[in-house]
């Protein structure tokens, strides 16, 4: 297997999901000392627009190592070799599959119902805090899967 393809792979892994921990563990507690709610809401998407943008490069660059490291694996063989490994890699697609569509439109979506006049500015921000706990702690159950397959 080509070692820098995988050093690539987890490269853009660790930036992507580091970048996600950073967001959520250090932004979002130092965003939540601003009195003003609107304001909240003002820095955030300032953060999250800077992010997003470097997010889009690693998802995309994670998703064709990874595709690519698969077929290297055997592809389709490797995929029913077993029904852990199997299930991990659906696990870890479905992940990353999210994370396509959360950074490549569905993000504004969700943000535009959550950041509106009809919803509370408190109550928008800390869903979306809890949306990025819970996708944080989803992706660190996909690294694990991720190092156990490296091992396969």
């Amino acid at each position: 297997m080509d070692i820098a393809l995988i050093i690539i792979h987890l490269l853009s892994i660790i930036l992507w999901i580091g970048g996600l921990a950073f967001v959520t563990v250090v932004v979002f507690p130092t965003i939540k000392g601003i009195e003003d709610p609107l304001a909240q809401i003002k820095v955030f998407l300032g953060v999250e627009k800077k992010f997003a943008a470097l997010a889009r490069i690693y998802v995309v660059i994670a998703g064709v190592t990874g595709i690519t490291l698969f077929f290297m694996k055997g592809g389709f063989q490797w995929f029913r070799s077993s029904p852990a490994v199997h299930g991990m890699l659906i696990y870890k697609f479905i992940i990353w599959l999210i994370f396509m569509v959360a950074l490549f439109g569905g993000e504004k979506h969700i943000l535009k119902i959550l950041i509106s006049r009809e919803t509370e500015p408190e109550k928008g921000f800390r869903i979306i805090g809890i949306m990025h706990w819970v996708m944080l702690v989803l992706t660190g159950l996909a690294i694990v899967f991720g190092v156990n397959l490296l091992f396969k």
